[in-house]
């Protein structure tokens, strides 16, 4: 039976039929392994050509690199060593992205990513994504001096997250980015009491330059008292 199914005719004497048996199998098992070679190059063939594609297509539309003035306002962990950072430019607006290796011990970034750290950002962003890849930082100030005292550090944490919540993604703000200049550097006078006068300073103006407060000098509410009409 199993003669029959190889196709090898019984007629003729022991020796004949099993030599041809035994060849009859031989040309089966060599067909098989051709067409298997022949499957495994095509495989081959079409995963290096799809990769070849995806390569030239990247090479051929690389990532514009933009270098700009940012100040960095909040950092999540993301992944094992990254980070996503929230981060307000001054030609650009409020943006996103993530930080490749951020958090490991050697990373190039160092203590640019700090909270409200001033750095030039080199970064890249394509157009259907919402997350930019940054690539480095030039740190130009830090607040790390201000870190020693509890109540300025509040205050930092307040004007990071205040700006992170009210400043709209990708719409540029020269005023609002002026505004945390001129609240960081009053910051670092050290004054006695400058850190209070700063959160109104900026809590004013915050809300101002987001369309929630209206002009209070000409405003016809008869209640407002004359010092709030004269710090208006």
């Amino acid at each position: 039976n199993r003669l029959r199914r190889w196709g090898v005719s019984s007629s003729g004497n022991e020796s004949s039929v099993i030599a041809e048996a035994v060849a009859v199998r031989a040309h089966r098992i060599r067909a098989a392994a051709a067409r298997r070679v022949k499957r495994s190059k095509e495989i081959l063939f079409h995963k290096v050509r799809s990769r070849s594609l995806c390569y030239s297509e990247t090479s051929a539309e690389p990532m514009p690199a933009r270098v700009s003035e940012t100040y960095v306002l909040r950092t999540y962990p993301f992944r094992e060593s990254d980070l996503i950072v929230s981060f307000f430019t001054r030609d650009q607006g409020k943006l996103r992205g993530v930080a490749r290796r951020a958090r490991k011990p050697k990373s190039s970034f160092g203590s640019g990513l700090e909270r409200l750290s001033l750095v030039n950002l080199s970064y890249s962003q394509r157009e259907t994504r919402e997350l930019a890849n940054l690539n480095s930082c030039e740190l130009l100030q830090s607040q790390f001096e201000l870190l020693n005292d509890f109540e300025v550090s509040v205050a930092l944490d307040y004007v990071a997250e205040v700006s992170d919540h009210m400043l709209p993604a990708n719409e540029v703000n020269e005023r609002f980015f002026r505004l945390l200049t001129a609240v960081l550097d009053y910051m670092h006078e050290r004054a006695p009491g400058s850190v209070w006068t700063a959160v109104t300073y900026f809590s004013l103006w915050a809300t101002r330059l987001s369309g929630f407060l209206p002009d209070l000098a000409t405003h016809p509410e008869r209640s407002l008292s004359a010092s709030s009409r004269d710090l208006a």
